[in-house]
């Protein structure tokens, strides 16, 4: 049974706690005002799980919104207790019922220790009184949740999930609707696969015969001796892995682990060709695919096989969007992870290894490149004076400040990516809610 104690008001439940709060329930299907939020925090009780247990079970209809606040906490199917969700802190369940009037599509497995904000149904209509914005269909869709209740016609959130999942995927960007759907259809029956958490999604040395789409989940790419490169993460947006190598026919070069439940869709070759080679009108479409299949194999080309080999999956677009993004956080460019900016800029990435002594950077490409340091370490220098250091992971971003004639020098053995800023600008353009230049 749940250890409940007593409801508590704004002035004693932790401010970290009532921000954690305000934030998840402006992700409700209301638009809030901030008078409604204040009024769902006067009637917030507190919970804590003294055993490990169903807090909520499938079918069954939730007693109201719970806010997970910390400890581990997994949405089950009853049949087995398969994981197919972590609710982290500051997510929420209960919502289905709370709100559609729908039973619980999946239990709710909390441990011992873990701790939650609840308030009951009845307390939180009496604040919400109008109806959600959006449909359950719809909500079960932008959740991503798995249909195991069976609520919806067999497939069909699966088949919409993996629908927009294709939309967000950079390779199928301008593609029409009908070759889309045709493609979500080719995966039948499975559609979505889950990968429980600590399973492989795929392993070092596996041929490259599909390109696998992280639906929702976390998952980290390790080295063969198990060493964390990035963990990626799909919860809004989708992440396409694995194009380099399907496109370039070569085997993988790193484990890909999901750390919690992942529910990825897997395209293959022959899910492609039927598409192709049926009645649908896809001549576009193939020309984008034989485009991107061009431009895959033309990054080959200008990698410097010898580092290639070196760095093995240090250099794959999947590690190389994510320490990007995480090296443009780094300089306060508080800028939002774009599957498509980043894939854009791959496209015209090229890596190199640099020797103690020699250059980084030179001063004639100031200002037309931007850099990025994954390992080792520079010391910037002008004309003969030395402004500083930049070390690994760190980034170098042209502007107009930078003093004619500066330059990086390599002070250890250092390998390093240079973008072209003219790259940078047009991927800006397509992407306007990303600016780093």
């Amino acid at each position: 049974m749940f250890k409940r104690k007593s409801k508590r008001n704004e002035s004693k439940i932790p401010g970290s706690n009532i921000v954690l709060f305000k934030k998840a329930v402006q992700r409700l299907p209301f638009d809030l005002n901030e008078s409604q939020i204040q009024a769902l925090i006067k009637v917030i009780e507190y919970i804590n799980l003294e055993t490990t247990e169903h807090v909520v079970v499938k079918r069954n209809m939730s007693p109201g919104l719970y806010v997970v606040v910390s400890g581990k906490v997994e949405a089950v199917n009853s049949n087995g207790g398969i994981a197919l969700r972590l609710i982290k802190k500051g997510d929420f369940f209960g919502e289905v019922s709370t709100f559609f009037g729908s039973n619980c599509p999946v239990t709710i497995r909390g441990q011992e220790g873990a701790e939650f904000l609840f308030i009951k149904s009845q307390n939180i209509l009496n604040v919400l009184t109008e109806k959600p914005k959006i449909g359950l269909f719809e909500w079960f869709i932008k959740r991503k949740y798995v249909d195991t209740a069976k609520v919806f016609q067999e497939h069909a959130v699966s088949k919409e999930v993996a629908y927009q999942s294709l939309q967000e995927t950079p390779m199928f960007h301008n593609w029409s609707s009908d070759c889309l759907h045709f493609l979500v259809e080719q995966t039948l029956p499975e559609i979505i696969l889950l990968f429980p958490a600590g399973s492989y999604i795929w392993r070092q040395g596996d041929h490259a015969r599909e390109i696998f789409i992280l639906v929702h989940g976390t998952a980290k790419i390790l080295t063969s001796d198990k060493k964390e490169l990035v963990t990626v993460s799909a919860s809004n947006t989708s992440f396409c892995m694995g194009e380099e190598q399907f496109f370039n026919q070569l085997r993988r070069n790193f484990d890909i682990r999901a750390e919690s439940p992942c529910l990825v869709l897997i395209l293959n070759k022959d899910h492609l060709d039927h598409l192709f080679y049926s009645d649908i009108q896809c001549a576009e479409e193939r020309e984008l695919y034989d485009l991107l299949s061009h431009q895959w194999k033309s990054v080959m080309v200008r990698k410097d096989k010898t580092v290639y080999s070196k760095y093995a999956g240090q250099l794959d677009l999947e590690v190389i969007s994510i320490r990007l993004w995480q090296a443009f956080l780094q300089r306060g460019l508080q800028i939002p992870f774009r599957t498509g900016f980043f894939h854009t800029l791959f496209l015209s990435v090229s890596a190199m290894e640099i020797d103690v002594g020699k250059e980084m950077l030179a001063a004639n490409e100031l200002y037309d490149v931007v850099v990025m340091l994954l390992k080792g370490c520079g010391e910037i220098y002008s004309e003969n004076q030395s402004l500083g250091t930049i070390e690994a992971v760190g980034l170098y971003l042209p502007n107009e400040e930078v003093v004619g004639g500066t330059w990086i020098k390599a002070t250890q053995t250092s390998l390093v990516i240079k973008i072209p800023a003219s790259v940078v600008k047009s991927a800006q353009e397509e992407y306007p809610d990303v600016v780093v230049l």
